[in-house]
């Protein structure tokens, strides 16, 4: 019983954290920036980006590139909150 209590994030200790080096916090930075920027350009400027292309994209998909840039977003944000690299607890 006690070797399952082991694994249980309540008793990690504060040496167990590992930290991050500052090309990952740059990474998650910048695909924070760079999302919340195309994911804007699809939303706004959607029908500007597919009549330059020589085969235009429908609008629902636009849509649908948008959404999942605001997921790529929340989903970094979310990572780069939780998982900061500091020593102590990341509940």
């Amino acid at each position: 019983m006690s070797a399952r209590r082991d694994f249980e994030p309540n008793n990690m200790e504060n040496t167990d954290l590992k930290k991050w080096h500052g090309c990952v916090t740059a990474w998650l930075i910048l695909m924070i920036v760079v999302n919340a920027f195309t994911s804007l350009t699809y939303l706004f400027l959607g029908d500007t980006v597919s009549q330059s292309l020589a085969n235009p994209i429908p609008k629902s998909t636009m849509m649908i590139l948008a959404i999942l840039s605001v997921l790529n977003l929340i989903f970094a944000s979310c990572y780069s909150s939780g998982k900061s690299g500091h020593s102590g607890d990341l509940q």
